[in-house]
């Protein structure tokens, strides 16, 4: 007996020097906390944006803050802490999501005896920030709350969606849960979608789905719909304005573009509409893409080479029918493909064109695409360019064309956030499995500043995040416990 009050003793007191210890750990409650690991004691703290440890190294394992909030672990119980270091709770469940909208799901009866998770097991339901049940778990899947509206799935394949006092807003059935679209609710049956508000009132149904924009800077626009198999526009209030008529529409990257887009129906040429659903230009193209100042690439089927040119609003040419492949322009700029070399050693590669037709960047790539904020992406094995000399390569173009950044990697990334992108290089290593040799593949990350074009983070990390609001680059490598942390400038904030 004495020894069981002797380790309630302890518990507590540990759970209490947690709790205070934390709670004063941290001088500002609303400074940037990131999940550190500590080798010393192979616990997990949080260090601030200065790499200093600001909530002691106490876990088993702690997560990023979401909100006010983090998740930690404590052996085999989940806890939450707020920005004050100070751990609000420990609770023993299966599973345990970040909080939103002030509840976080958890989940119970999904692991044995043993501890091993048990597949397509457990209840799912949602906790308070006191680590109380506020709608207990009864659900066969749960989601996070947005917008004060929870979707959850039962037993018998039915879902629907609940109020955070666990009452339903709308009814389970047998239907498609879509969930949140801005702050629209959306499910499908029969045939029909229904949009509902945050209350669970039906605001429309329509027998087809279209993405509503409720931002007040919105300005109306159509939007293809499909009904039957026929694509048609509806407004910004989901009202079919143009009738349902084509199979295609706005296909091979088309959309709106000066008012007009491409459409077509099977076995036909493309044509393109305006936005009384009128014909501008009569369906007599192969291809067509997306207006943009006036010039639309398309594909002409009476032309014998079948090459892409570029027209203007009325159909007449404003650039010859030359190119293997030709996209719409973005700004001044556009990507297009040509054949390159003499015969017996053609190649066909990317460039980039103004609007008078004049190359900007010679074709030379196997791969160029427009990104963000005005920077391409390429990337070539070297093969079709001697320039690179035969040596896979990959990197970064302004809009002028110049080169900002290229290197011996397999890609870089779409994702361009304060002038930092990401390198990709994929890896590969031989391992004996079994007696059998096994090819295994990963990939290793890094970051460069495209403004100097240097890395500054090397590709040695298996992922990489990067944190526009707070300047952080968190690096993650399978190999290895923890997260090293840097600033966008490159500097370390923190290694384990």
């Amino acid at each position: 007996m004495k020894r069981r009050l002797l380790a309630a003793f302890i518990c507590l007191t540990f759970f209490l020097s947690l709790t205070v210890g934390m709670h004063g750990a941290v001088e500002a409650a609303d400074q940037v906390l990131l999940p550190a690991y500590v080798k010393g004691n192979d616990k997990w703290g949080y260090v601030n944006l200065s790499g200093k440890i600001a909530v002691p190294a106490a876990f088993t394992r702690a997560y990023p803050f979401v909100g006010p909030y983090a998740r930690v672990e404590l052996g085999n119980e989940v806890g939450y802490i707020d920005r004050s270091g100070k751990l609000l709770f420990t609770k023993k469940v299966d599973s345990a999501y970040d909080f939103t909208d002030g509840l976080a799901v958890v989940s119970v009866g999904k692991r044995d005896q043993k501890g091993e998770y048990i597949p397509y097991s457990g209840k799912y339901g949602y906790i308070n920030s006191k680590g109380q049940y506020v709608v207990p778990p009864q659900y066969m899947s749960a989601e996070s709350f947005r917008n004060g509206v929870g979707k959850v799935t039962l037993f018998n394949g039915t879902c629907g969606y609940i109020n955070k006092t666990g009452s339903y807003l709308i009814a389970p059935a047998k239907q498609q849960c879509f969930g949140m679209y801005e702050k629209l609710i959306v499910t499908y049956k029969e045939g029909t979608y229904f949009y509902y508000d945050t209350s669970g009132k039906l605001l429309y149904q329509y027998p087809y789905h279209f993405n509503r924009d409720l931002s007040k800077d919105a300005k109306p626009k159509l939007q293809a719909v499909r009904v039957k198999k026929k694509y048609g526009f509806a407004d910004s209030a989901g009202r079919l304005i143009i009738p349902p008529q084509w199979d295609f529409a706005g296909a091979e990257r088309g959309t709106w573009g000066d008012g007009l887009i491409p459409v077509r129906n099977t076995g036909k040429p493309y044509g393109y509409i305006n936005e009384q659903g009128k014909y501008v230009l009569e369906p007599v193209y192969s291809m067509a893409r997306t207006y943009s100042g006036g010039m639309a690439p398309v594909k002409h089927v009476e032309h014998e080479k079948d090459y892409w040119r570029y027209i203007d609003r009325d159909g007449n040419d404003v650039l010859p029918p030359k190119y293997l492949d030709a996209y719409p322009f973005v700004g001044d700029i556009a990507i297009v493909r040509e054949k390159v070399g003499k015969e017996g050693t053609v190649y066909f590669l990317f460039g980039l064109i103004n609007r008078k037709g004049e190359y900007v960047v010679e074709p030379q790539f196997e791969y160029l695409d427009y990104v963000e904020s005005g920077y391409y992406q390429f990337y070539t094995t070297g093969t079709y360019n001697h320039a690179f000399s035969g040596i896979k390569r990959a990197g970064y173009l302004d809009s002028n064309g110049r080169i900002l950044f290229e290197g011996p990697y397999t890609e870089v990334s779409r994702e361009i956030v304060d002038h930092l992108g990401k390198i990709i290089d994929q890896t590969s290593e031989t391992v004996w499995v079994n007696g059998k040799q096994e090819t295994r593949y990963g990939i290793r990350e890094g970051i460069v500043d495209l403004r100097s074009g240097k890395i500054i983070v090397p590709p040695i990390y298996n992922s990489i995040q990067l944190d526009a609001e707070n300047k952080v680059i968190s690096s993650y490598d399978r190999d290895e416990k923890g997260i090293d942390y840097y600033r966008f400038d490159g500097q370390v904030i923190y290694k384990p």
